[in-house]
Order: structure tokens, then sequence, then C-alpha cells
């Protein structure tokens, strides 16, 4: 004869979830046709995400203050005590400092997404001249670009133009973008950043950020704007957190505008 109990090996709290998601379907005869199963728990796994999401944005903003401190000890050590010491000791400290700054960068950009996963992050729209936000970014990054031995040179819009923007945002993605483009791009490229007048679409403008690197692999272009996401074409030694495009399509969604790549390998 037919057995009317199913054996059900697992762990008590799985053999619980289990009976509480799946529900027998029976037929106008009473014979089983099949079952019914929902997500268990829907409610505690969302508050499961929350305080994920909350645990890590307060352990990122704890770390601040004793990065700080370190970044500004090793800045002054630079300043004061460079010129005593030799080549070797001031590339180790030069190493240090450049670690801390990224570290710093990687903490605000965990801070910037927990703020706007919440809902409380806010923008606030001004007057800004084009060319101010173009140069500012670019002026930042020359340093470093020169020192990878990449041309890094800007086209800036004549007559200037000016936009209602929040400087800050833009110029954080700015410099997000042209960023990505130096990590990208191997020693003796070029990076061109631009700006003009958006031909359809009165009032508004195009940034755009141009570069001779490596290029991005199709399938991981639909990617690049979603969270911890970094191209599949990156080695791994390439510092980040896969924040930094996540944060600029959210900048520019809050501007009410869009943001895009076109790309080959």
């Amino acid at each position: 004869g037919l057995v009317n109990e199913v054996d059900v090996m697992a762990q008590e709290d799985v053999g619980r979830a289990l009976r509480r998601s799946l529900a027998v379907v029976e037929d106008d005869s009473g014979r089983v046709v099949g079952t019914y199963a929902a997500l268990p728990d829907m409610v505690k796994y969302k508050e499961a995400l929350r305080l994920q999401e909350e645990f890590l944005s307060r352990v990122t903003h704890d770390l601040q203050a004793p990065l700080s401190s370190i970044n500004c000890a090793l800045e002054l050590l630079s300043e004061r005590a460079g010129a005593a010491l030799g080549p070797e000791e001031n590339g180790f400290l030069d190493i240090c400092l450049r670690n801390s700054q990224q570290l710093g960068s990687m903490i605000r950009d965990i801070l910037d997404f927990s703020k706007l996963q919440s809902g409380k992050m806010s923008i606030r729209p001004a007057p800004a001249s084009v060319s101010g936000l173009l140069k500012e970014a670019v002026e930042s990054l020359q340093p470093w670009a020169r020192n990878k031995g990449i041309s890094l040179s800007h086209r800036l819009p004549v007559p200037d133009l000016m936009v209602t923007a929040d400087q800050q945002r833009i110029v954080q993605v700015l410099t997000n973008l042209i960023s990505n483009a130096i990590k990208f791009t191997p020693e003796g490229g070029s990076i061109v950043a631009a700006v003009a007048p958006r031909p359809d679409k009165h009032g508004h403008v195009v940034c755009a950020v141009r570069d001779t690197g490596c290029g991005i692999p199709k399938e991981s272009l639909q990617k690049l704007f979603q969270k911890f996401v970094q191209a599949d074409n990156n080695d791994g030694s390439q510092p980040g957190v896969g924040l930094g495009l996540a944060l600029v399509g959210e900048f520019i969604k809050l501007h009410g505008g869009t943001v895009w790549v076109e790309s080959e390998v």
C-alpha cells in the first residue's frame, strides 16, 4: 500500500521553514496533484538585510576617525621628515600614504551608497559653470595621470555653459569616471574629458570621458553600474569595492539625467 508520510531529512529549522512554505494542492476528488511553495519569512529576510546594511554603514563610519588620524600623521611625517629620509624610506612612506587615501575613498563610497540605499542622500542643485566642474575634476587627477605616463586633457565648451547641479556630486561623478579611465589605460595612453550641449534635449549638457584603455567585454556593459561589480577584464590588481560607477549612476539619476557606456575589447 501507499505510505502517507514523507521523511524530511534536514536540520530542524530548515524542516520548519519547508513546512511553513509548502502547501499540498489537491483536485476535486482529493487526489494530490502537486505542491505550492512561497519564500518563507519574507519580513524576517528583509529585516535581516536592513540590519546587515545598517551594520556595514556603522562600521565604515566608525573606521573614518582612526583612518583620518593615520592619514594626517603620514602627511605630517612626509612633510617634516621626508627630506631626512632616504629614497627607499620615502618610497615606503608614499605607499602608506597612497593606500591610506585609497582606503578613505572606499569608506566614503560605502557611506555614500548606504545613504542612497536608505533614501537619506539629498542633492543641493545650484547654478554652476560646466567648465569649472570639468577643470576641478581633471586638475585633481592630473598628478596621477602624469605618474602613470598617461596624457589627460579636457575640452571646454565655448562659450561656457551653465547648469543647475549639485557641484560636489557632479565633480565626484566626473572624478569617478576619469579615475576609472586612468586605472584601465596603459602607459602612453590618452584620456580626453569633454562637455557639450546635448543636441536632442534643450537646456541639458552631455559630459564624456574617452580613453585608450583595454576596452570592456560586451557582456559586462550592462552590469557596470550595479553595486559591487567590476568589469570582467579587471585582473584584481585594481583596488576598489565596485561602488564607483554605481554611485555615478545614482547621482546622475538624482539629477534627472542618464548615463551610458560604449566600448569594445
